[in-house]
């Protein structure tokens, strides 16, 4: 079922989807694939009856949040889903609750869920997660759904909540995130003559070397003692028949 969803072939997995509904009916997995695979189907052109495919979705996401049990984890399910289906009113109202309903942290972990302090967040090892705190996600989205109906100011508020940190602050992983950096890098300006980037081709950013100086000088600042920071430049025919 899975191969077809992700081939957009949603008759094809509904088929599969249910085969297997009918060996593990309680699973909520089966309901929330169910679910996706029914509002995939009323977005494509294949579609026999849309609305009809939209009700039986949104019917087995409801189904899969009875039988999931975590409220936080499916709110945000059915408020991406009815985001991605332009159903605006919904999914502010799924988001909503799923913010109410996250897991709460200690002060010294605000922000940071246990997923986020475990190193495995990151690929460094280290023990599973115990729960999934997808707060960050669910507050991105809802500031997205703001900005498209023009509630700036109300996207603004979400970015600058407890809900939003950022980055640099999740669980304390700052130094394994530089352990496993590049320890170089590179800006490639690319080929300096007149003929590339003169009509705007190549790395026209050399008809500007001040621009390329400020450029440099903000990755350095940027980069700090963590890493190198270099240029590359490619020599014109002229130049290097003179060299």
């Amino acid at each position: 079922g899975h191969s077809y969803a992700m081939f957009r072939n949603y008759t094809e997995a509904l088929a599969e989807y249910w085969q297997a509904f009918r060996y593990w009916s309680s699973e909520p997995l089966l309901m929330l694939c169910l679910g996706c695979a029914y509002l995939g189907l009323a977005s494509s052109r294949k579609a026999p009856d849309r609305n009809q495919a939209v009700l039986q979705g949104f019917t087995l996401l409801q189904m899969y949040e009875r039988q999931r049990g975590n409220l936080h984890e499916s709110s945000y399910n059915i408020g991406r889903a009815a985001h991605q289906l332009g159903l605006s009113h919904i999914a502010h109202h799924y988001y909503q609750r799923s913010l109410a309903a996250a897991p709460q942290h200690d002060e010294d972990d605000a922000g940071c869920s246990p997923s986020d302090q475990s190193p495995d967040r990151w690929g460094l090892g280290g023990p599973p997660p115990s729960s999934l705190d997808l707060s960050r996600e669910v507050a991105h989205n809802l500031a997205l759904l703001y900005k498209q109906s023009g509630a700036i100011h109300l996207a603004q508020d979400v970015y600058d909540s407890p809900a939003y940190p950022p980055w640099g602050s999740w669980g304390g992983m700052q130094h394994l995130a530089l352990d496993k950096a590049a320890p170089r890098v590179d800006l490639n300006c690319g080929c300096p003559a007149n003929t590339v980037t003169g009509h705007g081709a190549g790395s026209s950013l050399l008809r500007s070397p001040q621009l390329v100086h400020d450029c440099v000088r903000a990755m350095v600042e940027a980069a700090g003692q963590h890493c190198t920071v270099s240029v590359k430049m490619r020599c014109s025919t002229s130049q290097w028949l003179a060299m």
